[in-house]
């Protein structure tokens, strides 16, 4: 399990331009595939793979890594979250939302599930459902940043245009270094149609 969760990590941290991305995707892809050829029968190995084939855009073999994990572990909610996430990119919507939901269902105290489950439905335009996910989010963590970010987001989408932008300054104030924080603010404004906001956003953060 620790090759695995190795592998993840360096599959993460290529995300953030901290490091050179083509340097950690080797180690992470190393990594992943160790932690397989250790335990070939071990779900993690799998799934670490998968995120590895996920953050490359090789979908396809990501889609095979992330459905060997869960045919191995389907009750292990790990297994579902960035393959989820891959369904819905390829456009597999339905697929998607499913795999998150049976995520939720496995642990419903899970801020991923929520989050991702959350921005699944904003993006469908299913927005009780998604304000029903804030909801829940902010239940279990109101200082949750994302959680404020997807609302928003269904807001403004709805046409719900001050409340978005209300929803998104609380996500902002309450980190306003978090990566991206100021282009969602910023977006809120310029939906609300006040440009004199997106220009302190810039001026702030420039």
């Amino acid at each position: 399990r620790a090759w695995a969760a190795l592998g993840r990590a360096y599959a993460n941290l290529s995300l953030t331009g901290l490091e050179p991305a083509d340097s950690l995707i080797v180690l992470a892809s190393q990594s992943a595939g160790r932690a397989v050829q250790l335990d070939p029968s071990m779900a993690d190995g799998y799934a670490a793979s998968g995120v590895v084939l996920l953050n490359q855009w090789k979908f396809p073999a990501a889609e095979a890594a992330f459905r060997r994990a869960v045919s191995l572990e389907p009750d292990n909610p790990d297994n579902y979250l960035e393959y989820s996430s891959l369904l819905f990119l390829v456009g597999q919507l339905d697929d998607g939302l499913r795999e998150v939901q049976r995520m939720r269902e496995l642990d419903p105290l899970s801020i991923g599930a929520i989050t991702v489950k959350q921005y699944m439905l904003l993006m469908l335009g299913r927005w009780n459902e998604a304000r029903a996910e804030t909801r829940a989010g902010l239940e279990l963590d109101s200082t949750f940043v994302p959680f404020y970010q997807n609302a928003g987001l269904t807001e403004a989408f709805a046409g719900n245009r001050d409340s978005a932008l209300v929803l998104l300054k609380k996500g902002y104030n309450l980190d306003t270094r978090l990566f991206g924080n100021a282009s969602m603010v910023a977006f809120g404004y310029a939906a609300a149609g006040d440009w004199k906001g997106v220009d302190r956003v810039r001026a702030t953060n420039t």
